[in-house]
């Protein structure tokens, strides 16, 4: 009975830190890798599905290479007509990596309407050596506004015939939500949106929510993700600690309690109740009633309670005490 109160009694201070404890499970999760093409328009998912709402974007090859073409324009957008009523979408890139020739650059476009305005906003890439990042890796990243269909447009400005082989840049990419649903609910603080709990809580080479994010028109904002879903080590190590000494407590009390239940049952054991029969004053009328004996060993012998001793002086007896 005992066993089963303490555990009754532990099962609800040890959820909560078994649950923290559970989201330390981050694990890296394989995205698709999307191949793109100059000249093409890619639309983005803003379904519940993490491996659309998420991937990566990279050339098979260096564009324009050994053409007399110099631009070359890839779009991405988000179509919110497929999940009406949730709100705006916003899109994240982070730039991982950019091996532009040295004398060719790249930009990343939004241009947002604000009715009767529009307003551009421009990410300049620059060719050449670009440090940045190397776990997660990142050289740079962009967000763009919340709105129900943005697009973002990368242009690439290539020398003619150029001689460069290979994937300029990848892109990782992430669509965010505005607004909480029932799908898409972790916060992210750095893009004051919300991503998905899975994609949020990759530990992968890449970055789905950055620990900040400062928006700049130059390569000067590289990336760093979120530790461990963003959980707190120290909130965990509190559980932690608070979890244990409420243990120790608990089991403090409870071999309190089994001991004072043992000497109870021992004392009980060594308790005798003799019968109480019609009293028959023999002596001391403060002797009439049977009184229980404390004693160590077998129980004393009574006589029976029929045999009655003589009467007190005067031959006369005493009233029958009420039962």
């Amino acid at each position: 009975m005992l066993r089963g109160s303490v555990f009754a009694i532990l099962v609800p201070l040890l959820v909560p830190l078994l649950v923290c404890l559970s989201g330390l499970d981050a694990y890296a999760y394989s995205y698709t890798t999307t191949y793109i093409t100059c000249g093409q328009s890619y639309t983005l998912s803003c379904g519940s599905s993490s491996y659309t709402r998420a991937g990566t974007f990279k050339f098979s090859s260096y564009p324009n290479a050994y053409t007399s073409s110099t631009n070359c324009t890839v779009t991405f957008k988000v179509d919110g007509s497929y999940c009406t009523g949730i709100g705006d979408y916003a899109i994240y890139f982070n730039i991982k990596t950019l091996a532009l020739g040295y004398s060719d650059s790249a930009k990343i476009i939004e241009r947002s309407t604000y009715y009767p305005y529009v307003v551009t906003t421009t990410k300049n890439l620059y060719g050449g050596y670009q440090p940045g990042n190397t776990y997660p890796t990142s050289v740079a990243q962009f967000l763009s506004q919340y709105t129900y269909s943005p697009i973002v447009t990368l242009e690439i400005t290539t020398t003619r015939n150029s001689f460069y082989s290979g994937n300029p840049i990848t892109l990782d990419y992430n669509v965010l939500n505005e607004y909480a649903t029932t799908f898409v609910g972790s916060y992210c603080s750095a893009l004051s949106g919300y991503v998905q709990e899975d994609i949020i809580c990759d530990s992968g080479n890449r970055v789905n929510c950055p620990y900040s994010y400062t928006p700049t028109t130059e390569i000067t904002n590289e990336a760093t993700a979120i530790g461990n879903c963003g959980l707190d080590y120290g909130a965990i190590a509190g559980i932690a600690i608070g979890s244990l000494f409420a243990f120790a407590c608990i089991i403090a009390i409870g071999t309190m309690i089994a001991r004072r239940s043992r000497r109870g049952r021992v004392l009980h054991q060594h308790t005798v109740y003799p019968h109480v029969g019609p009293a028959v004053i023999s002596g001391n009328v403060n002797q009439a009633f049977g009184q229980p004996q404390y004693f160590q060993g077998p129980p004393p012998q009574y006589e029976a309670a029929g045999q009655q001793a003589p009467y007190p002086a005067g031959g006369q007896t005493i009233p029958q005490p009420r039962v």
